[in-house]
Formats: structure tokens, C-alpha cells, sequence
């Protein structure tokens, strides 16, 4: 840590800690901030139970403190009040950390259950308190190739620790220990942490008195635990009864105790049930004491027991489980008018009708999901969304039986809930029967439809705990018949859907029913066996390409469906068939790392050196993906080692590009070579220098790597590793004995690469091993040239003080003053003035410096070129004839090529074509001459006409006829200005030129007569030339005089062919 910022071994550069930040906070994704739980779980209560916690916590020296006590007795001794005092006392104490979680297991879908989540959120916490970037959380930001990929939990186990260490005391509050899904994990964590970090650390853990968690943490030394009584729960209850009672009006003192009475007594130290029961009270007033008793005499039983009356009273009970299992098994939180959509499923009352979406049931508003299901739904205040109103909802609804009407009642277990949430989602997917049955314009409309069919075959996958329910697979054979339907396509589009930054959705392609896989494909794809065998044997074609993976078979490859994939080949499905974009079934399933079917497939002789798809070979695939036991599976079975193909090239690449190193050492064992090419990269060694691959690097030496080979996309290992910014690469490859002035491909030499990709680093250490400053390349020139052109200021001082020529005419743009000029480097061009550079040096795709400023609008530039003595009238380049500019000329622009001042001629012509108006003026302050001919477009007036945007063009047209531009100079495509302007569709220039004496009836260019550049309409701009600019125009040339010609031009071909 260095003063805010922290110092990166790799690059060995200060970097600023918001960058670093913003980044590591992006690639841990932390859970969404746990202020929002702290907030809706804290019911409201009296201070008391929490104030002494508080206090208990704060005062010791106790290591951890654990409160235990059922759910109930919990939620009045939340430990909200305890984290804000926290975090009040902590407020202005640097020394001091502290961090929160609360497990919440109330949906299927929570991260809030996971142990990864909580370590994850508390390293954010923690290095929020931290005045910049820890430096363990930078190391394992860089370990892990500056987040491109995720860190084991071991990893972040080990950085949470180191951070932790940095505080003199560090607080933990984890509430609701007992609704995490991974208990073990977290209480191993605990017993570790609390043994590493001696009395800096305090936990407080809440959680229901479950066994494993008891023991565990009795177990600690420094513990002090808290059994939360029936008792003291009471206590708060009754001092909650009375907080409510006081904001009641309306009812008498003796109504009052009646109520307290009930209320006290039938709590059992349940603070839920006394809420609802007090809701349920004020939302249906009693009009009398004699109905208040009764209706308190007659108060349920326990917690289930007022559930089960919310739900029997409920005019549509069966709505509100399937809304519970909607919220519990559902892969993303909902909002009202989403789950308001599950009501339009029919179930029907069995028998042979399907369930289908019927929109009658629609609810009159979404809320009344809520009014519905009060009491056991309620909505996210911070989140907007629908959550259980408690955990205890969520058991109720997995442990008891719930009558629906005398004769049927229900279970919601975990697999039936699965069953009808995927039941509901292929009715909705169904009522897409048609072509225009849900559209980009209307796609709102349906809440539920991007989720039912992203989600649907999830659903379906986690309901098959049991035998396939038969209403779930007959839906199923609807959607996926035999033949494609618009229900199937508008399904498979849907899913393949994406949300845009602005919230819109796009569809990846049109809906054409050819364009979509066979329904075989797409139930193979779900792993429906008896589906696929049914829909085979209806005649299916087994082989037909299509969709995403491509075969029938690679679909039940990639996606893991062992006995898919073995009813298919026992159907004959084509083994070695290739489609999508991994290739076959065996490189899909190989990439996928799916063991048992690699297994089947090779057993049925799949041909395991087959080239093709985005990796090449199978090998090259699992290799890539560091799958170890497929890379070993497929060398027992032949492999070829050097085999290269795809991306990356052989195996050995692609296993160094994803920086597999266990799979480059199982590679090289078996006789792989370091030196075969191929691939974007080349070779093993500069695939592992890019990336900065120290381990790699050092295996492929062992292995007799050539240092100095060239390939790939920049050349020898050291130029990929300076493109990379990898200094430790770099000197390891040096000490090994690289050449430094070796040329490659992208930029030359490792220098060139270095200075163009900014590493200053990296340029000190080439030159300090003898690169040659001033080494020349094809494009990007010599090193100052490629530092110049990217504005890397700092290196090109360094080049220049090492005797870099500062006036080299190199690479694409000239001389280095000539590409700062261009990129807009204002301070590079003058630290290359101050150093000598030649202000009027010709040459470069742009010409001179002041040509290739003036093009691109840099008038910064151009004033201080101008005012070092450039000619202002000066072509070349592009907009000259100078050799490389006709070196680099496409075929389409040799029309022009030799001509003097290139296309566009001067510095004022290029400027005045562009609309670069103040960069025109300071031109013509400088005494450019406006009439100067050349370049593509004749005259700078004529350039300006010709730029068919028309945006700042008028001005500069009226600029230069202030300077005396003629205005009668003729061109070669259109003619004179008027007839350039007419051509256009530019009627304000029209009227300006002619007041300033254009000639009405001059005749030249493509249409001959100013007549017939009116009349014509240019397909490309026909939109900016209407047919009443077109009468307005002949009328005003004919008011000035304007002949009609006894032969006019004809328009050219693409003219006649709009007109």
C-alpha cells in the first residue's frame, strides 16, 4: 500500500486504487447489499433484548457469542441494533473493521444461503473500511489474470483472513446461521478464522438451537452462549401487544385487555402469530365486544394453524400455493405483476384437459397477489419485488398436508413444486401459437414469458426426483411435436433472448420456422428419453442439424444426458457428425466435461482426432478447459498431441492460453511439442508470455522451448509478453536468453510493442538489454513513432533521451510528429517540436503533419504546427502522391491517386470536406489559398459541397466565399460548385453561390447542366432531396436565367435507376 494506491508486482506501475476497486467489486459480484435485509428483517419491537446484546458483545473480550433459540424468540432479538451501535462506535476508528450477513433461505434461488456469498460480501465489507486495495486482494485479483477468472472459496477463505489481520479488532455479525445451505462449510470456517486471528476477532452468530451448529461452536474456546427463553420472548411480546394496542383507536380500554389476554396466551413465545392475529383483528373490525370475543375464542392454534386459515379463506386457494411455490422454487425474485401471471394457468379439474393459460382468470390488478396471500407474502420495500413474509411460511409449506376442497389436498414438496411451476411455465410458452403471437413490440405485455422460457427446462429437470408426472410430459410432447411449430420457435427464441442495456429485449433471429433445430434436437437437449424415443420412432430425422449445439447428439452431449445419448447411437445417430460451434458429440462433450458420455462415445468409436469446431480437437477442447481426466481418457485412446486446428492451435496452446498448467505437464509428459505453431498466438511459449504465465513459461523452457520463434498474432514470446504488460515476463524471458531486437508481426520489435501498448516499464528493461530505439516497422514505424501515436508521453521522452530520431518517415502516418498530429497528441507534438521534429516533413498515409491535424479537427494541434512555420498550403499523403500513401491506397481510390494533392488535396481542402469550420478559419488566418486546385474534389468549396452530410457545411461554404473562393472552379464529378450544391439537395448554398454570380448555365461534370444536377435524385441521399426541394430549386435556377439544354446529360445508372 503506497499513499492510496497499490503497487502491481506484474506490471510494477502505480495504479489508481478507484480502478482497482471498481474492478475487483465487479469481478467478486458481491450479493446484493445486505443493508436491504437489514432493514425488512427488523420488525418492529421495544428496545431491550437487543440493547443487552449490544452491550454483551461490545464490553468483553469474548472471541464469539451465539444466540440460540427458535425462529420465533429470534426475531425479537434480531441483531439490527447491535450492527448499527457497531458501526456507530467504529464510525471514526481506521483501526476498526466490522461486517454483517444474514443467511436467508427463504427461495431456492437465494445466494443469501451460501457460504461463498457470505465470505464474499464480508470481503467487500472489510475492504470498504480500508483507506485502498488490500494488497492479499490485489495478489489474488492478479492471480487470477486480472479477474478473468473466479478465485476458489479457498482463495478467498485465505484473502478474507489477511484482510481481517489489518484491523486491531474486527466485528462478524452472521444472523440466522441455521438457514444456510451449507452449515458445515461456514462452521469450518468459523473454527478456523477464530484459531488464526488469537482476540482480534468478534463473532456474534444467531441461529435456531440445531445440534451440528450447538456443538460446533460450544466447541470454541472464548464462547459465550445464550439460550433465548420462552421467557424473555414473552416479555418482548408483551411489551409489543401493548406498543400496537397504543396506536389502536376505536376500541375501549376494556376491548383493549380482552385482546392482550388472547394475545399473551395463545402466543407461546411466537412473535409471528401474534402479528398476524393483530392484522388479521384491525383489517376486519368486530362491531361489537360480544363478536370480539368470539372471534378471540376462536383464534388458531399455533402458526400452521393460521397459515392454513389464511389459505382456506382465500376464494382461490390453489392460486396461493402455487404463488408460495412460485416465491420458494423459483430461479429469480418476482414482481406482483409477474407472479399475478402463474393465476392465469388452468388446471382444470383433471382428466384429460391439459393445463392451459386462460386470461379470464387475470387478476383486476397485480397487488391482489398480495391481498391474496396477506400474511404470507409481502413486498421488498428497497426491492420492489414479492418475498415470504417469513421463514416459517416456507417450512409450512414443505411440511404439511394443505386440504384444497373436501375430497383433494396437497403436498408442496420440492418435486411436485418443481412439476407445477414447469407445468405453468409450457402452458404460458403455449398460447405462442402463431407467428405474431408475442413480438418485440408487445413482448411487456407478457411478464412471465422470458422467464418461463429461460427457466422451463429447469423445472422440468428438477421435477424428475420421481417418475415424470403424466400432465407434464404430455404438455411437453405439445410443445415439442413432431414437426416444428410457431409455439416450438417463438419458445426457442425466447430462451436465445437478451436484455439490452436500456431494459429492451432483442431476438437473436426472425421467426422462420426453418431457422429452429427439429424438435428431436431440443428434447434431447432436455434429456426427455421417452420423448426422444417417441419422437424417433414417429420418423424424427436422428442426424438433422440445427440449433445451438448442432446434432441431436452433441445437444445430449453438451448438455450431460448420458441415457440420450445412448438411445440415440442405439438408434444410429451419426457419431462423428459436426455441427455448432464445438464440432462433434465427443469435442462438445469433452469441452463440457462430461466424463461418462466421452467414455460412451469413444466406446462407440468416435474419432478422437476429428478437426473442427471453435477449439479444433477434442483434445485441444478439454485441454483449454483444464478437464484433466477427459485429457487423459483421450490420450489413452489416441490422441494426436500436435494436432492443430481452432483458436488456439494444438493442445499444448490452448491448455497455455487458459493457463492450464497441470494439463500442459500431463501434455509435455507424453511428448508434446513446444515449438509447433499455429493458432492466433502461436506457439506454447508466447501463448503463456501473453498472458503472463510465469509457471508456463518456465515448464515450456524445461521443455526446450525456441525463445526466440516468431508467431501468432505479435511475434516472439518477449513481443507477446510486452504486449501483454507483463515485466516479469519479460525479464525471465530475457535471463533466458531472448533477443531483444528480434522483428515480428503486429508492431515490429519488443520495443515497438511496448511503446505502442504504453508500458513504460517494459521500455526501460529492453533498453537496458540493447534495443535498438530507432529499429524500423511496416506499419507502426519505429518505437517513438508507435509511442507518439498513442499519446504515451513519458516513453517517448524516455526514446528521445536514448537517441530515437525524431524525424524517422516510418509506418503508416509518416514521421512521429505526423502520427500525434493525427491521433491528437497535443503534448507529444510539441515535446517533438522542442526536439527538432520537421513541421513540413512530407510522407504517411495523411501527409503532413499539418494535412493529417487538420483532417481529423485537432486545431490545437494545427495552431502549433502553424505557428512553428508549417506550409499551409502544403499536399502529400493521402492527399498527395507521396510513395507509401500509393503503397496503401485500396484499388477503388486509383482513380485519384496520382493526381496532385491526393483526395483531398491541402490542409483547408480536407478541413472544408470534413466540416472542421474553426480549423477552416485558423487556415485561411494563416494564408491558405482557397483557390488552390488538386486532390479529389478540385477546390476547397467543391470538397465542402461534396460531403453529403451537409452538418457545419454551410457555414464553411459561406467562410470561404468570404476569402474569395471562386465560384464558378469546376471539378471533375460534378462540375461547378452550384451544380455540386444542386446535385445535393442544398438549396440555401444554391441561393448563396448564385448571389455570389454562379453561372446559371455552365455546363460540365457527371450531369452536364446545372438543370440536370436539380433534377437528379442520388439513391443514397434521396431521402435529404424531396420532390418539392427539387421544383423548388429549377424554379429559382430558371428565375436566374437558366437555359433548358437541347441535349441534355443523361443522369448516371444508379440515378436513372431511382428515378
Amino acid at each position: 500500500m503506497v499513499a492510496g494506491h497499490y503497487i502491481d508486482g506484474d506490471y510494477n506501475v502505480v495504479r489508481g486504487v478507484d480502478e482497482i476497486h471498481g474492478a475487483t467489486t465487479g469481478w467478486l459480484r458481491p450479493i446484493p447489499r445486505q443493508i436491504t435485509n437489514l432493514r425488512e428483517r427488523n420488525i418492529s419491537r421495544e428496545q431491550g433484548l437487543g440493547s443487552s446484546m449490544d452491550a454483551i458483545f461490545r464490553g468483553g473480550k469474548t472471541t464469539l457469542i451465539r444466540f440460540s433459540g427458535s425462529t420465533e424468540i429470534l426475531d425479537a432479538a434480531r441483531p439490527s441494533y447491535v450492527i448499527e451501535n457497531v458501526k456507530q462506535s467504529c464510525k471514526n476508528k481506521d483501526s476498526v473493521g466490522y461486517a454483517y450477513f444474514f443467511f436467508d433461505g427463504m427461495s431456492a434461488q437465494s445466494k443469501l444461503a451460501a457460504h461463498e456469498s457470505l465470505i464474499r460480501s464480508l470481503i467487500m465489507q472489510f475492504s470498504d473500511r480500508l483507506d485502498g486495495i488490500h494488497p492479499a486482494l490485489a495478489d489474488l485479483y492478479d492471480a487470477e489474470d486480472k479477474g478473468r477468472h473466479q478465485p476458489l472459496i479457498s482463495s478467498l477463505e485465505d484473502t478474507l483472513l489477511e484482510i481481517i489481520k489489518s484491523f486491531s479488532s474486527a466485528y462478524i455479525i452472521i444472523d440466522a446461521l441455521d438457514e444456510c445451505a451449507e452449515q458445515r462449510r461456514v462452521l469450518n470456517w468459523i473454527q478456523s478464522i477464530t484459531l488464526q486471528t488469537s482476540s482480534s476477532l468478534h463473532l456474534l452468530i444467531t441461529s435456531r438451537p440445531e445440534p451440528d451448529i450447538e456443538n460446533s461452536l460450544r466447541s470454541l474456546r472464548n464462547t459465550r452462549g445464550i439460550n433465548l427463553t420462552d421467557q424473555q420472548a414473552s416479555e418482548d411480546i408483551y411489551n409489543y401487544i401493548n406498543a400496537r394496542l397504543s396506536e389502536v383507536d376505536g376500541w375501549t380500554e376494556y376491548q383493549k385487555e380482552l385482546v392482550r389476554a388472547a394475545l399473551s396466551r395463545g402466543a407461546n413465545g411466537v412473535f409471528r402469530w401474534v402479528a398476524l392475529q393483530f392484522d388479521e383483528l384491525l383489517a376486519e373490525r368486530c362491531l361489537s365486544t360480544w363478536e370480539l370475543k368470539q372471534r378471540l375464542a376462536s383464534l388458531p392454534k399455533g402458526l400452521d394453524a393460521a397459515y392454513m386459515k389464511i389459505i382456506k379463506q382465500s376464494p382461490r386457494p390453489a392460486d396461493v400455493i402455487r404463488f408460495l411455490q412460485w416465491i420458494v422454487f423459483g430461479q429469480q425474485e418476482f414482481t406482483a405483476r409477474e407472479l399475478a401471471e402463474v393465476a392465469l394457468i388452468n388446471f382444470g379439474n383433471g382428466g384429460d384437459t391439459l393445463p392451459f393459460c386462460d386470461s379470464s382468470r387475470r387478476y383486476s390488478s397485480p397487488d391482489d397477489v398480495l391481498r391474496a396471500c396477506s400474511g404470507l407474502l409481502v413486498k421488498s420495500e428497497y426491492r420492489g419485488t414479492i418475498r415470504l413474509a417469513h421463514f416459517s411460511v416456507k417450512e409450512f409449506l414443505l411440511s404439511t398436508t394443505i386440504p384444497l376442497v373436501t375430497t383433494h389436498s396437497i403436498r408442496a414438496d420440492e418435486c411436485l413444486s418443481h412439476s407445477v411451476i414447469a407445468q405453468s411455465c409450457i402452458a404460458y410458452l403455449l398460447q405462442f401459437d402463431k407467428s405474431e403471437s408475442i413480438t418485440i413490440a408487445d413482448i411487456r405485455s407478457f411478464p412471465l414469458a422470458i422467464y418461463a422460457s429461460k427457466q422451463c427446462v429447469f423445472h422440468v429437470e428438477s421435477a424428475r426426483g420421481r417418475d415424470m408426472n403424466p400432465t407434464l410430459e404430455r404438455l411437453i410432447e405439445h410443445l415439442v411435436a413432431l414437426d416444428p411449430s410457431y409455439a416450438l420457435a417463438n419458445w426457442i427464441r425466447l430462451r436465445s433472448s437478451s436484455e439490452r442495456q436500456d431494459k429492451t429485449i432483442s431476438f437473436e433471429s426472425d421467426l422462420e420456422l426453418e431457422n429452429f433445430g427439429l424438435p428431436l434436437y431440443y428434447a434431447s437437449t432436455i434429456g426427455l428419453t421417452p420423448l426422444v424415443d417417441y419422437l424417433i420412432n414417429r420418423g424424427a430425422s436422428i442426424d438433422a442439424l440445427g440449433g445451438k449445439w448442432g446434432t441431436a447428439l452433441e445437444a445430449a452431449s453438451a448438455e450431460g444426458h448420458l441415457k440420450t445419448c445412448q438411445l440415440l447411437l442405439g438408434h444410429g445417430a451419426d457419431i462423428n457428425a459436426a455441427g455448432g460451434k464445438y464440432g462433434t458429440a465427443l469435442q462438445t462433450a469433452s469441452y463440457k466435461d462430461e466424463l461418462e458420455i466421452c467414455e460412451l462415445l469413444l466406446e462407440q468409436g468416435a474419432n478422437v482426432n476429428i478437426m473442427g469446431g471453435y477449439y479444433g480437437t477434442a483434445l485441444q477442447a478439454a485441454s483449454s478447459k483444464g478437464r484433466l481426466e477427459i485429457c487423459q481418457l483421450l490420450l489413452k485412446h489416441g490422441a494426436d498431441l500436435d494436432a492443430a486446428g481452432g483458436e488456439y492451435g494444438a493442445a499444448l496452446q490452448a491448455a497455455s492460453y487458459e493457463g492450464q498448467l497441470e494439463i500442459c505437464q500431463l501434455l509435455l509428459e507424453q511428448g508434446a511439442d513446444t515449438n509447433v505453431g499455429g493458432g492466433r498466438y502461436g506457439p506454447a511459449l508466447q501463448v503463456a508470455s501473453m498472458w503472463g504465465r510465469l509457471d508456463i513459461c518456465q515448464l515450456m523452457f524445461e521443455h526446450g522451448a525456441d525463445l526466440d520463434a516468431v508467431g501468432g498474432e505479435y511475434g516472439t514470446a518477449l513481443q507477446a509478453a510486452a504486449a501483454g504488460g507483463h515485466l516479469s515476463t519479460c525479464q525471465l524471458l530475457l535471463e533466458q536468453g531472448a533477443q531483444v531486437n528480434v522483428s515480428g508481426r503486429k508492431y515490429g520489435t519488443a520495443l515497438q510493442t511496448a511503446s505502442y501498448e504504453g508500458q513504460l516499464e517494459i521500455c526501460q528493461l529492453l533498453i537496458e538489454h540493447g534495443a535498438d530505439v530507432n529499429a524500423s516497422g511496416e506499419k507502426y514505424g519505429a518505437a517513438l513513432w508507435a509511442a507518439s501515436h498513442g499519446g504515451h508521453l513519458e516513453i517517448s521522452q524516455l526514446l528521445l533521451k536514448h537517441g530515437a530520431d525524431v524525424n524517422a518517415a516510418e509506418g503508416e502516418y509518416g514521421t512521429a510528429l505526423q502520427a500525434a498530429s493525427y491521433a491528437g497528441q497535443l503534448e507529444i507534438c510539441q515535446l517533438l517540436v522542442e526536439q527538432g521534429a520537421d513541421v513540413n516533413a512530407a510522407g504517411g498515409y495523411y501527409g503532413v503533419a499539418l494535412q493529417a491535424a487538420s483532417l481529423r479537427g485537432h486545431f490545437d494541434i494545427c495552431r502549433l504546427l502553424l505557428d512553428q512555420g508549417a506550409d499551409v498550403n502544403a499536399t502529400g499523403g493521402r492527399h498527395g502522391t507521396s510513395p507509401n500513401a500509393v503503397r496503401l491506397l485500396r484499388p477503388e481510390d486509383c482513380a485519384w491517386k496520382g493526381q496532385a494533392g491526393g483526395e483531398y488535396g491541402t490542409a483547408l481542402q480536407a478541413s472544408s470536406y470534413l466540416g472542421r469550420h474553426e480549423t477552416c478559419r485558423l487556415l485561411l488566418e494563416h494564408g491558405a489559398n482557397v483557390n488552390t486546385t488538386g486532390g479529389k474534389y478540385g477546390t476547397a468549396l467543391l470538397a465542402a459541397l461534396h460531403s453529403r452530410s451537409g452538418r457545419g457545411h454551410d457555414e464553411i461554404c459561406q467562410l470561404l466565399l468570404e476569402h474569395g473562393a471562386d465560384v464558378n472552379a469546376t471539378g471533375e464529378e460534378y462540375g461547378t460548385a452550384l451544380q455540386a450544391a444542386l446535385c445535393w439537395g442544398r438549396l440555401k448554398i444554391c441561393q448563396l453561390l448564385l448571389e455570389q454570380g454562379a453561372d446559371v448555365n455552365a455546363k460540365g461534370g457527371k450531369y452536364g447542366t446545372v438543370l440536370n444536377a436539380a433534377r437528379v435524385r442520388p439513391p443514397e441521399y434521396s431521402y435529404r432531396k424531396s420532390a418539392a426541394t427539387i421544383q423548388k430549386m429549377v424554379q429559382l435556377l430558371k428565375r436566374h436565367g437558366a437555359v433548358e439544354s437541347v441535349a441534355p446529360a443523361q443522369p448516371d445508372e444508379d440515378c436513372r435507376r431511382y428515378n
